[in-house]
């Protein structure tokens, strides 16, 4: 339910009672099972949902990885970054073009959390309930495995 309170917009939900998946899954391959079953989940998520980006095609992901590149070769250049030259921001350009990458990006994309992490997974008896949704995106499915993996 969305309203106001003193003037600043609000939204109440439920209250979930039930660990986080940070505080359940006890070893990587437990981690591991969870997020697979989570992704898959979150893959019946059906609709035309408002989503932060789109970067599940070969177009779509290339005009955002060229803002992005754009926006990392002027930040290099301004000396922002020591550890950053030139050359790691084209190899970095390189992979993003590649081929591969291509192909991964339009394997099967649908809407994810974006950035997905065990704080934000409760586990229910009747399943995974996900919190903090700001930034939704369209891009393949394993983008949130990962994100939950290495966050």
């Amino acid at each position: 339910m969305l309203g106001t309170l003193r003037g600043c917009t609000t939204i109440v939900i439920e209250w979930i009672d039930a660990p986080l998946l940070g505080d359940v899954a006890s070893s990587e391959p437990e981690l591991v099972e969870h997020g697979r079953r989570l992704v898959e989940q979150i893959g019946q998520i059906k609709g035309d949902l408002p989503v932060y980006l789109d970067i599940g095609s070969p177009d779509r992901w290339q005009v955002v990885a060229e803002g992005t590149l754009r926006d990392l070769d002027r930040l290099v250049a301004a000396g922002r970054f020591s550890r950053v030259d030139t050359e790691a921001v084209n190899a970095l350009r390189a992979w993003a073009e590649s081929s591969v990458v291509l192909a991964t990006v339009s394997d099967e994309p649908r809407v994810v959390h974006g950035d997905l992490d065990g704080e934000q997974v409760f586990v229910t008896p009747i399943g995974y309930r996900v919190v903090d949704w700001q930034r939704p995106v369209v891009a393949p499915a394993d983008v949130d495995l990962v994100a939950l993996l290495t966050g």
